[in-house]
């Protein structure tokens, strides 16, 4: 959370092990892309073409799993960070 209300809230769901992220995301890939974009995206619908493609990558699920262990590669002070911080902050 911040002071603005939620602060980016996919870290917490990327980073579980369960197998939930997987579950959600394989069966709507080009769901969880658009909305996933839409909830960050500071000009809406700017983004159209490139969530079919995306979202195709992650059909295959080697993509997928290499997607999440990306993020869960994250170290936790900078996920913290990140999640602690409003995005408006970091920008000039």
């Amino acid at each position: 959370m911040t002071a603005e209300g939620p602060g980016p809230w996919h870290f917490g769901f990327l980073f579980l092990t369960n197998g939930f992220p997987e579950q959600l995301m394989a069966v709507n890939e080009v769901g969880w892309v658009n909305r996933f974009i839409d909830s960050i995206a500071d000009v809406k619908g700017a983004v159209t073409a490139e969530v079919a493609v995306y979202a195709g990558y992650l059909r295959d699920p080697a993509h997928l799993r290499a997607t999440l262990a990306w993020f869960r590669t994250w170290p936790g002070p900078v996920v913290r960070r990140v999640t602690t911080t409003s995005p408006r902050d970091e920008r000039p």
